[in-house]
């Protein structure tokens, strides 16, 4: 095998991992390495508890009627709202979530009518670091092209890759230099609102904020969290299953365990040319995912997500086939199994 430097790159956040040297060296023995490829294509989960403060439209329309009738004489600001401009109002906070959470706590309508707003909102602020559905690829400094259309007209500019080198693929390895190091490696992992630069620059807020946290159990998990909090471990899900998907392609590879599943996601997204060999038979660099969207989930939450698979297609047997294939040797042996 050729020595090769390889870097782990995030083409839409322009993000990238220092060099990692040899592909062996971390193929095998990932788990080592600051970055766990794993937890950085997890997005994060809220518990079930979060969805028991959620109550349908309907019923939030119902109580927003009894609220009306006892709030009508008193003039308090629900009752003079229509509700299309009430409903306008949670859309348009729906994006950040501390004033959407300041909204929901001011009386229990604005509690009720933000539930759904308020749950998908959290979601996208604990996994604002999160690399889950990005294009994602692994480069090799000997690559010498990529995989046909992951780059469009505009990436390239973007990404100044222009002029940059003989080939996109050099000159996305070369450009990967001066990329932000991941976000899940430089930011706290304190994203509640607590830990808000706009909160801590306003003590009468967080003061508040903190009043509500002790007045009622409803809001705690609300209030106060760290991302740490919702990631989904399997030795906390008997039985549960992996699948890392394709969210470009609409493919998936399901794996029983989190043993060799960075291995597993390695093999899908590395690219380099034919310089790296393998002690077993082919190429391992010649990733069928890379530069693709991918996450990682449970097969059952994607079930939920998607119901009955449909239009995705199970790719399972055809990549361990060709990863057991490629990666055969007496001295190294991948946990591949269902």
């Amino acid at each position: 095998m050729m020595p090769q430097s390889w870097r782990l790159i995030n083409i839409d956040r322009k993000e990238a991992t220092g060099s990692w040297g040899n592909l062996q060296d971390f193929f095998y023995y990932s788990s080592h390495d600051s970055l766990n490829v794993v937890d950085y294509l997890t997005p994060l989960v809220l518990h079930s508890s979060y969805k028991s403060d959620i109550i349908s439209l309907e019923e939030s329309f119902q109580r927003y009627a009894q609220t009306n009738r006892n709030m009508a004489s008193t003039g308090i600001l629900p009752a003079r709202l229509p509700i299309e401009l009430v409903l306008r109002i949670v859309e348009h906070l729906r994006d950040d979530y501390l004033p959407l959470l300041c909204l929901s706590l001011t009386c229990t309508f604005f509690w009720d009518i933000t539930g759904q707003a308020r749950y998908h909102s959290l979601t996208s602020a604990v996994n604002k670091h999160s690399w889950a559905g990005d294009r994602i690829i692994l480069v090799g400094d000997s690559a010498r092209s990529l995989p046909p259309s992951i780059l469009s007209d505009n990436d390239v500019e973007e990404l100044r890759l222009n002029g940059r080198s003989d080939t996109l693929a050099e000159a996305l390895y070369d450009a990967a230099r001066d990329f932000k190091k991941p976000s899940q490696l430089t930011e706290p992992t304190q994203v509640g609102p607590l830990y808000d630069a706009r909160v801590k620059a306003q003590p009468r807020l967080r003061k508040t904020l903190w009043e509500f946290y002790r007045r009622d159990i409803r809001f705690r998990r609300w209030i106060f969290f760290h991302s740490p909090d919702f990631k989904l471990r399997s030795e906390q899900n008997p039985g549960a299953r992996w699948m890392v998907r394709n969210l470009s392609k609409r493919e998936y590879v399901t794996k029983a365990s989190s043993r060799d599943l960075a291995s597993l996601i390695y093999y899908l997204i590395g690219r380099s040319d034919d310089g790296t060999s393998w002690p077993g038979d082919g190429w391992l660099t010649r990733g069928p995912w890379a530069g693709d969207r991918i996450d990682l989930t449970f097969v059952s939450i994607h079930r939920e997500e998607h119901g009955n698979e449909s239009d995705w297609t199970n790719v399972t047997a055809r990549v361990k086939q060709e990863l057991r294939r490629v990666t055969d040797s007496e001295d190294h042996e991948l946990y591949l199994s269902e």
